[in-house]
């Protein structure tokens, strides 16, 4: 009697089918992160689009856009607020109070659409900064933190700066969208709404999540460094991790998102070059801006 053959794999077409399987799992592996990827840049655009028309809202409002901080209490981000649907946790501070009576706890409260989902998993609340001893507060409110600043144009600061070293002294008034000082309106945008920087991505060194002046509390408005940023010469996009200067920039491949004044949200090349950035910073400098720069 014949014995019946048996069936099965060889350890040749094992190994074959298991390379081939390994092939198919590499190029399957980029493609989600790909669609992962665009899936997190949709969700900031629509992040940064919801911010940008509660600044169009608060305007209407008030006939100009928030300050940076008012009051050294409460930054632009939680002055626009109540036109984010979140008037219960405005209503929590007392913004007419003096600030060491204060109870800051509801800084603490997490709100999503302050981050950017391709940040990835972090402490959303940063640790306390020792003020000087000027201030009022010998120590700052433990807050939220955020992906996004508002843009104070091209100077580094969202007041005016002097040089009276210089002869005569020399003044540099902020030129951005926001100032500490006082609201700007939209009249004062005279190169154009849509050519203007709102708000954009915040750069966030690697080593320093959570930590002043990168990545501490977005409602504090006696630390306006927190949640603003400038660009233009001296202030390029930010391409790396490792890079500690107080930059725009975000964790998608070659682009950083803005908001642009006229609310409307798209990528900007991280190879743009200072001196386009400091005239899309700049809401008056009369200079033109390219529509593929």
């Amino acid at each position: 009697m014949s014995k019946a053959q048996r069936r099965g794999f060889t350890l040749v077409e094992l190994l074959v089918v298991i390379a081939i399987i390994g092939i198919l799992v590499g190029l399957t592996v980029p493609a989600v992160q790909k669609a992962r990827e665009a899936a997190n840049r949709t969700q900031c655009a629509n992040n940064m689009k919801q911010i940008a028309l509660a600044m169009h809202l608060f305007h209407d409002g008030n006939k100009h856009l928030p300050r940076t901080g008012l009051n050294e209490l409460v930054s632009w981000a939680w002055m626009i607020l109540p036109e984010l649907e979140q008037q219960n946790l405005f209503r929590k501070i007392d913004i007419n109070m003096p600030v060491s009576q204060v109870d800051f706890t509801p800084f603490l409260t997490h709100l999503p659409i302050f981050l950017c989902p391709s940040r990835g998993s972090r402490d959303h609340v940063a640790y306390p900064i020792v003020q000087a001893t000027f201030c009022q507060l010998q120590i700052s409110p433990y807050g939220s933190v955020s992906d996004y600043a508002a843009c104070i144009g091209t100077t580094g600061s969202d007041d005016v700066i002097s040089v009276m070293t210089a002869n005569p002294p020399l003044y540099f008034s902020p030129n951005g969208a926001l100032e500490l000082k006082r609201g700007v309106k939209f009249a004062e945008f005279t190169d154009g709404l849509s050519n203007t920087f709102l708000i954009g991505e915040k750069h966030v060194p690697g080593d320093y999540p959570g930590y002043y002046p990168w990545d501490c509390s977005v409602f504090d408005g006696h630390n306006t460094v927190c949640n603003t940023r400038s660009a233009g010469p001296g202030f390029p996009l930010a391409t790396s991790l490792s890079d500690t200067r107080l930059l725009f920039g975000g964790p998608h491949p070659g682009n950083c998102m803005f908001a642009f004044a006229d609310g409307g949200v798209r990528p900007i090349r991280n190879s743009t070059t200072p001196e386009i950035l400091g005239r899309y910073a700049n809401r008056s400098d009369n200079l033109p801006v390219g529509v593929d720069e």
